[in-house]
């Protein structure tokens, strides 16, 4: 038991203490007032609001930036509201008059919560980038800067980063399993591990110091570009969606792509190859496989073959009987006696100097100075052109965007037709080029209609956003869309269906996530020419417009064909 003398010392000391808690409370609260009136702030941030000063963001072009485009009603201070309106960020390297941006830091970019978009790219001077306050970044442009570290683990959102030509020497993705564009090249790495990556469809790693890639999860993988590497090996059997392989510049001795039907580009050229078998590689466009080993190269079933450069090899003969397609041919430096070009109506250049050659027939429609020999040979130049067939590929070299192939489908007098085969996707689509396609197809002397679109035409492509080049019209003569011939397109806004059109396949225009407006004019489209899924997959950010006589009629076809309840349909 206390007494009463220890009792009252207890509570003076517990009394004590409270009035030093108070004062020194008293005293916290008096501090910041004393030191605003003396710092004479003309702005008092509120809690949560962030000064556009020095402190926070060192980079005086950041700071120019955000007091720009961010700090809405100028006063050298971002509110909470306006932090939380920041979802994108696009640092431009010139404005408008060509005045160059200059931005070394961007120190501060954390305070930006919300933001999904960044681009910085051309900074050569900018060496970091810290993104890890930025957990809810989907899409990371910053190529060509000097960033040697890159730290994305806390991005757990990112679908597309672009990081091309920095000076990175790792690169860890392996927290981004949402990634389905990776652009990393022309830095340092020596490895680069995507085994968690499965959802990727894009991926450039060219101009590293890679020795291997391990691509067996990425089954998803579309375009793959890893030239300029040092890798020895490349398994591709599990990428069977694979479009466009660029793997030239290694140090390859096989290539196997017997699985990849869907090639349209392959690039293999400075290898060590000694075989190369593209006969199931119906669909490709271009092959370059100059500078290897090959002593052998059939191309029979290549029919759509737009493009062959296959020079510097130790090839004996070269049989293009069955590619009809041909535009350009690079077969210099081999040990070829004789060519025959007589079926490639199209063919428009021939380079086959440093070889043994005695006879070289090209098509009629050639120009002498288009043929690249070795003029101290006696060499007989031959001209005749082969009869267009049914199923031949062709190209209209007009240089005019699209670039697009097609498929013969008559030949018959007052009645040519064709069909487009495929756009390559090689460059920005134009609408000029294509208007000049539905006045139709020039072929030699002969014009053939453009009357159809065949499957998968234009799936997975991705149009441009300028010159309202995202927008098509399928018109003139064309009656048949194939299925699948516009999905899964990109940055492509509307669709318009002309009054020729009578027939289209199942999943037309699934998944293509931009397309706002798909305008049908037609009035010809009944339950026998549609399938039972051929508006099946538009998305809900689609309207369908239709002629007003149709709207009732058109709208119970389409959804028994198809189209979500959340998609509308209105009158044109």
């Amino acid at each position: 038991m206390r007494n009463k003398k220890q009792m009252n010392k207890l509570a003076l000391q517990t009394k004590l203490k409270r009035l030093l808690i108070a004062g020194g409370l008293a005293a916290l609260v008096a501090v910041p007032l004393l030191s605003g009136n003396a710092g004479m702030r003309k702005v008092d941030a509120a809690q949560g609001d962030v000064k556009i000063n020095s402190t926070n963001f060192p980079d005086e072009g950041f700071r120019k930036y955000i007091s720009k485009n961010i700090d809405r009603n100028k006063d050298g201070v971002l509110s909470k509201a306006e932090i939380k309106k920041v979802t994108e960020i696009k640092l431009e390297h010139y404005d408008e008059a060509g005045n160059e941006y200059v931005y070394n830091d961007l120190t501060g970019i954390g305070v930006f919560t919300e933001l999904k978009s960044l681009e910085c790219e051309s900074q050569k001077d900018l060496s970091k980038l810290d993104l890890h306050k930025n957990t809810k970044l989907e899409f990371v442009k910053c190529g060509r800067n000097g960033i040697k570290e890159l730290n994305v683990s806390k991005l757990t959102k990112l679908k597309e980063l672009r990081c091309y030509v920095n000076k990175l020497t790792k690169l860890d993705v392996s927290k981004n399993v949402k990634l389905e564009l990776l652009a990393c090249d022309s830095n340092n790495l020596t490895g680069l591990d995507l085994r968690k990556n499965t959802k990727l469809v894009v991926l450039g790693c060219s101009s590293n110091k890679l020795t291997k890639l391990d691509l067996k999860k990425n089954t998803k993988l579309n375009n793959l570009c890893c030239d300029d590497n040092k890798l020895t090996k490349l398994d591709l059997t599990k990428n069977t969606k694979l479009h466009i392989l660029w793997c030239s510049s290694n140090k390859l001795t096989k290539l196997d792509v017997t699985k990849n039907l869907d090639l349209v580009d392959l690039y293999c050229h400075t290898n060590k190859l000694t075989k190369l078998n593209v006969d199931k590689n119906e669909k490709l466009v271009c092959l370059v496989c100059s500078d290897n080993k090959l002593t052998q190269l059939r191309l029979t079933n290549n029919k759509q073959l737009v493009k062959l450069e296959c020079a510097k090899n130790q090839l004996t003969q070269l049989d293009t009987s069955q590619n009809n397609a041909l535009v350009w041919v690079d077969c210099a430096d081999n040990k070829l006696t004789k060519l025959d070009f007589s079926a490639s109506p199209l063919c428009d250049s021939v380079v086959c100097n440093e070889n043994k050659l005695t006879e070289i027939i090209v098509p009629k429609n050639m120009e002498n100075d288009r043929i690249y020999y070795d003029k101290n040979l006696k060499v007989s130049i031959k001209k005749k052109t082969k009869p267009v067939k049914n199923g031949a590929y062709f190209v209209e070299d007009t240089y005019n965007y699209p670039y697009c192939t097609f498929r013969v489908t008559s030949t018959k007098a007052g009645n040519r037709t064709v069909s487009l085969g495929a756009w390559t996707n090689g460059g920005a689509f134009g609408t000029k080029g294509w208007k000049s396609y539905m006045k139709g197809i020039k072929y030699g002397n002969q014009t053939y209609k453009l009357t159809s679109i065949d499957s998968g035409a234009f799936a997975g492509a991705t149009f441009s956003e300028y010159d309202g080049n995202n927008n098509i019209v399928i018109g003139g003569s064309i009656k048949t869309i194939g299925s699948k011939a516009f999905a899964g397109t990109k940055v492509l806004k509307t669709i318009t269906l002309g009054t020729s059109v009578e027939k289209i396949g199942s999943y037309a225009f699934a998944n293509s996530r931009d397309l706002k407006v798909l305008k049908i004019k037609t009035t010809k489209l009944t339950s026998k020419t549609l399938s039972k899924k051929t508006f099946a997959g538009i998305t809900s950010k689609t309207t369908v417009k239709v002629p007003k006589s149709k709207l009732g009629a058109y709208k119970k076809l389409f959804r028994k064909c198809g189209l979500s309840k959340n998609v509308k349909v209105k009158a044109i």
